[in-house]
């Protein structure tokens, strides 16, 4: 019980950073962004090219994997989703551009480094620290530290930033934001840096816990979509989803089999979206942020 009471906080972390980062790229590029699970999981690779291949330290590592998980997110939203905003193809074909670029992603990472298992550890495993009757590994007390501090992060740049003031009046009502002279794709383009960031920082949180392969992606992508939409869209929600997802995903364990986890999680996803029908987009043009 207290095993799945630690691992429901780690993952509802975890899932946060995903979420929270999900949500900044889907709503400023005005695309379900699947493709953050690919900037995840190419960003883990780039740790281990910087680690193993080109023998730099992890510190470094650490930050030019993450400066190449922002630079792939505004690559992508230069080269993918500003053309089909230009073009106002709806958002069909954004959703369809944004899961080839998924799936082309974590072919890429297939196609380079093979589908052998890496790793990006240079620490030996080590057992954790026995809490009650539970344990935590390193990993997760770094996973729950994150995810408490960029919680704390946001709701202060929610208080004090305007800049992150005007980069929600760009999701709110794009039109207006521009008609009262705000820079639209600056903030756009810091909207979906700061996300794309995130997505790394699950990569390689992911990676020091379980490793890399080539579909790691898919499933924190999953859960990070799920807590998103639970929570409605919003900042503030991102928090809610989070927790629902983590708690609902390690402690149904205790009453049904392990394979029904992510069976609960969508199931709670799918009344959600039913109970919600069509107001559930990313890209509607007004509503809550």
């Amino acid at each position: 019980m207290f095993q799945s009471l630690i691992d429901s906080v780690a993952t509802s972390c975890l899932t946060y950073i995903g979420a929270l980062g999900l949500l900044l790229v889907s709503r400023s590029s005005r695309v379900l962004h699947f493709a953050h699970g690919s900037v995840l999981t190419l960003t883990a690779y780039a740790a281990f090219f910087f680690l193993h291949t080109l023998g730099m330290r992890f510190v470094p590592t650490v930050v030019l994997a993450l400066l190449v998980a922002g630079i792939l997110g505004v690559a992508i939203d230069s080269g993918v989703y500003r053309p089909i905003r230009k073009r106002g193809t709806g958002e069909l074909v954004g959703l369809l551009a944004s899961l080839g670029v998924f799936i082309v992603g974590q072919e890429f990472g297939a196609l380079v480094w093979g589908t052998t298992i890496r790793s990006i550890r240079v620490w030996q495993v080590q057992e954790g620290w026995h809490v009650a009757s539970g344990t935590i590994t390193g990993v997760q007390v770094a996973i729950v530290l994150l995810g408490v501090g960029f919680a704390v992060l946001v709701y202060t740049l929610r208080t004090l930033s305007p800049t992150v003031t005007r980069i929600r009046a760009v999701w709110g009502n794009p039109w207006l934001a521009e008609a009262a002279g705000l820079p639209m794709e600056k903030l756009r383009l810091l909207g979906v840096l700061s996300g794309s960031t995130l997505a790394g920082v699950v990569g390689l949180l992911v990676a020091a816990d379980i490793d890399i392969f080539p579909h790691m992606g898919f499933a924190p992508l999953m859960l990070a979509l799920s807590a998103m939409i639970i929570g409605g869209n919003r900042i503030e929600g991102v928090l809610v989803g989070s927790l629902v997802v983590g708690f609902a995903h390690n402690m149904a364990v205790i009453w049904l089999p392990l394979r029904w986890q992510n069976f609960v999680v969508y199931a709670i996803l799918f009344v959600v979206l039913v109970a919600k029908g069509g107001r559930s987009s990313v890209c509607a043009r007004k509503g809550s942020l």
